[in-house]
């Protein structure tokens, strides 16, 4: 699936932004590293994903612990 297409199944810009956070939390505290997980279809960009670490807190606090997570698996 394209980023388009998965944008448009999944509804307005900041439900896609909402769906690719949380799949991105899920695949890192699953094991993946950030880059490998920004490599599949439906992940946006890395500077977005960097420029939305940088600016919502509660996104940058999930993305920590996933990380911790992953450290542990």
């Amino acid at each position: 699936m394209t980023k388009a297409a998965s944008k448009k199944k999944h509804g307005n810009a900041g439900d896609f932004v909402e769906y690719w956070k949380d799949q991105l939390i899920e695949r890192i505290a699953g094991g993946k590293s950030m880059r490998s997980v920004l490599k599949d279809t439906d992940m946006p960009s890395d500077s977005l994903v960097y420029r939305e670490l940088d600016q919502d807190e509660e996104f940058s606090k999930r993305y920590a612990r996933a990380c911790e997570n992953r450290a542990e698996t």
